[in-house]
């Protein structure tokens, strides 16, 4: 896989001030990394950087995180 620390992630969007919104303060760093890790999955997989950052946040809500 791509080095993630490679891929951005726009934290000032909408979408993505929409899902922080949905966690407490303390998981907001594990969003951003989330973000970036399907992001950079997605780019390989599909050829495009497609990704919900509001999915990622429900996610982390039910338990996910990176290893």
């Amino acid at each position: 896989m791509s080095d993630t620390q490679q891929i951005t992630v726009n934290t000032t969007s909408p979408a993505f001030l929409k899902a922080r919104a949905l966690l407490p303060e303390h998981l907001h760093p594990t969003l951003e990394q989330m973000c970036r890790e399907y992001k950079c999955a997605a780019l390989e997989t599909i050829g495009q950087p497609l990704f919900s950052p509001r999915v990622i946040a429900k996610l982390i809500l039910m338990g996910w995180r990176s290893p």
